[in-house]
């Protein structure tokens, strides 16, 4: 179990739970069986259920993460293409208005999307001057990109894309997290308790028994594997 697919790991339970049922049914009228602090077949089914549950909270986290990844990406080049447009739209202004600003350097997508960010930044630093001090002057030229987009457009692109960011950062947190508990729940918690309860099959009945012959596998993935008491 430890070294298989999660999609593994609640069929896994499950076939030792048919086990467990399975052997308390031939015990009868003995006790049911029970590992150390009285932990029996309801608690495992009891901790399988919290395991389901924190695994439908991974994905869904992961699918939130991929959704959000795709709209980084995508706000990001068209905020890069923004960028671009107004460093074409900076050249075709007078000479004597371009001195007095300093053209954005246009960042590779590869640069990431806080470059981008810190791109418009300067944009709207360096524009804001040139407003101030040449509005309502001959000279004023309007900010407008060829396609029609406005200095608010970007920067409300800008900030959709660090809200994105934000988001990211945040799912990745929230991933982290339910990974540790699955984690801590199925690893250290479910699987000694599996492999305690094979050991007390096996010390029950003889090796060729049908109860201990068909005691299910702690590794799905590995059809070859026999299934013997681990430890």
């Amino acid at each position: 179990m430890i070294n298989d697919r999660k999609s593994n790991w609640l069929p896994t339970i499950d076939l030792h739970l048919i086990s467990w049922d399975r052997v308390n049914e031939a015990r009868k009228p003995k006790p049911e069986v029970l590992l150390a602090d009285q932990y029996g077949r309801g608690n495992l089914l009891s901790e399988q259920q919290v395991l389901a549950v924190q695994l439908e909270q991974e994905a869904v986290i992961k699918v939130q993460l991929t959704e959000a990844l795709t709209q980084r990406d995508n706000l990001h080049r068209e905020l890069l293409e923004l960028v671009r447009s107004y460093n074409r739209y900076f050249i075709t202004m007078p000479k004597e208005i371009r001195v007095r600003l300093l053209v954005a350097r246009t960042p590779s997508f590869s640069s990431g999307a806080g470059a981008v960010r810190r791109c418009v930044e300067t944009i709207q630093a360096t524009w804001s001057t040139y407003a101030k001090h040449c509005e309502g002057t001959p000279e004023y030229t309007p900010f407008m990109l060829s396609g029609g987009q406005t200095l608010a457009d970007m920067l409300l692109l800008n900030e959709n894309l660090s809200t994105v960011i934000s988001t990211i950062r945040k799912l990745r947190q929230k991933l982290r997290k339910i990974q540790v508990e699955v984690r801590q729940l199925a690893i250290k918690g479910i699987y000694p308790r599996l492999i305690a309860y094979r050991r007390m099959v096996m010390y029950l009945y003889p090796v060729n028994h049908e109860l201990v012959v068909s005691l299910p596998r702690l590794h799905a993935t590995n059809p070859a594997r026999k299934p013997v008491v681990e430890g």
